[in-house]
């Protein structure tokens, strides 16, 4: 793995464990309802978003090692 692979696993990582314990807090402590179908669809929303944020960097990585 190169060290742009690196880099985009701790960055991912980490900030992936920041972002789901953010995500996580907001719930457990009322800021969104897990029952209200607009805060479901918000939290799927963010979750699909970084999967892919994560993903595009990760393939821009990748062909920019070819």
């Amino acid at each position: 793995m190169s060290l742009n692979g690196w880099q985009w696993l701790y960055q991912y990582s980490i900030g992936g464990l920041f972002f789901l314990l953010t995500l996580w807090l907001c719930f457990r402590l009322g800021g969104a309802e897990p029952d209200h179908p607009a805060d479901r669809r918000t939290r799927r929303i963010l979750i699909l978003g970084f999967i892919g944020y994560a993903g595009g960097h990760g393939l821009w990585i990748l062909l920019a090692s070819l």
